[in-house]
């Protein structure tokens, strides 16, 4: 939906969604729990409304990432595409520089009999991601090739790496695709959390305050 909101301009020029926060804890559909802390849906949120956006869809026998950018004067960026298999091989590999037009941009259509190489569609998995002529992370989506609780998802080896440059940030890896990863750090806050990780496709995270995060994946 928030998707549809975006890429709606000029007809649609915002959202507002219910319910933001709690004022007592108990089970509900907010965003934000009664002490402040971000719950998983809010992150995604805030994904879905940075200046550049990337949407990853199965349609039609194709594999589909489309861009959606606010910048009015963008850098060069870099669009990656990998298909995996769940147990980290990686089966495709594809890189292109590109300037962005404002707007909607086509980034990727992949036939889906291209993508899985004769891996079981329970077995396979697209990511793409955006980054910027540094090599910082802008935007990134990953689509599995059957329903997410059918997937043949493997036993993960995470590590948690502090950058000795910069206080407060740390570098996410892993050894096979891991469909979420949620981090826990009381009495700080994180730059990101509950995302997929992916091979190769390391993530960095920051902490402000507060202790060295530890986190819990799923699967287990």
């Amino acid at each position: 939906a928030i998707w549809a909101h975006v890429t709606g301009q000029p007809h649609c020029m915002g959202t507002l969604f219910w319910q933001l926060n709690d004022v007592w804890a108990g089970p509900s559909w907010s965003t934000v729990d009664h002490t402040g802390t971000w719950k998983a849906a809010m992150y995604e949120v805030a994904r879905s409304y940075r200046p550049l956006v990337l949407d990853l869809r199965h349609a039609e026998g194709t594999v589909v990432a489309t861009m959606w950018n606010e910048e009015a004067d963008p850098d060069l960026l870099l669009a990656i595409t990998q298909v995996f298999t769940t147990d980290g091989r990686c089966l495709r590999y594809d890189s292109l520089w590109f300037s962005p037009a404002t707007g909607l941009n086509e980034l990727v259509r992949i036939p889906v009999t291209d993508v899985s190489s004769g891996s079981p569609s329970e077995r396979t998995l697209v990511h793409v991601r955006v980054l910027d002529h540094r090599g910082d992370l802008l935007a990134d989506r990953t689509l599995t090739m059957a329903p997410w609780g059918m997937m043949d998802w493997q036993r993960s080896r995470i590590a948690l790496t502090p950058d000795l440059t910069r206080a407060g940030r740390y570098r996410l890896s892993t050894d096979v695709p891991v469909p979420n990863v949620h981090l826990r750090a009381p009495g700080a806050t994180l730059s990101d959390n509950d995302f997929y990780l992916l091979p190769g496709a390391d993530r960095w995270i920051e902490v402000g305050g507060g202790a060295p995060p530890t986190w819990e994946v799923w699967p287990p």
